[in-house]
């Protein structure tokens, strides 16, 4: 049980880190221009699937940080479940405003 938990909770890391370089680091670097809004627009405008790939990819992000705590509580539990819990919850505190 706890190598299953920890090897879900170890993909959910990795395809986090995957969806955020993806969503981020490749689609919002090129769609975002730093202090010019007209033509940060004019590049919305020309490519909507783009935007709507980033938004999945936030949200992929959200899900597997959600996932991802869950994990992180079920594998130290046994170690200190007062830590584990409240390490649980700050993570999803911090999903919930990355949201």
């Amino acid at each position: 049980m706890s190598a299953t938990v920890a090897r879900t909770g170890g993909i959910s890391l990795i395809v986090m880190a995957i969806a955020a370089a993806f969503s981020y680091g490749y689609i919002h670097g090129s769609v975002v221009v730093n202090g010019d809004a007209a033509a940060t627009f004019a590049r919305l405008q020309s490519s909507p699937s783009l935007f709507r790939a980033e938004i999945l990819g936030w949200i992929v992000i959200i899900a597997c940080d959600v996932v991802a705590a869950w994990a992180l509580y079920q594998v130290l539990r046994p170690v200190h479940p007062g830590l584990s819990l409240l390490g649980a919850w700050l993570r999803l505190a911090y999903t919930a405003v990355l949201g």
